[in-house]
């Protein structure tokens, strides 16, 4: 919708703004999804992630960075 009120919604542009939004998003809700699962769980899973809570909060940072850096290129 954005692109259409500047008047340069390519093709390209749509599929890489949407890329970049959906992509960034997918990877914030799985790292909010291992905080949740490992809270929740009542068995021994089969593999374990890191438990370092900084680490989490970097990698959402980054995500939540680029998604940022992306919205300020095309707007």
């Amino acid at each position: 919708a954005f692109l259409l009120l500047r008047k340069s919604a390519t093709f390209t542009k749509v599929l890489d703004v949407t890329g970049y939004l959906s992509g960034g998003l997918m990877g914030l809700i799985i790292v909010a999804m291992i905080g949740n699962v490992e809270k929740r769980s009542q068995r021994k899973p089969e593999f374990t992630f890191t438990k370092n809570l900084l680490l989490r909060i970097i990698i959402a940072l980054i995500l939540a960075a680029g998604i940022v850096v992306n919205l300020i290129k095309y707007f």
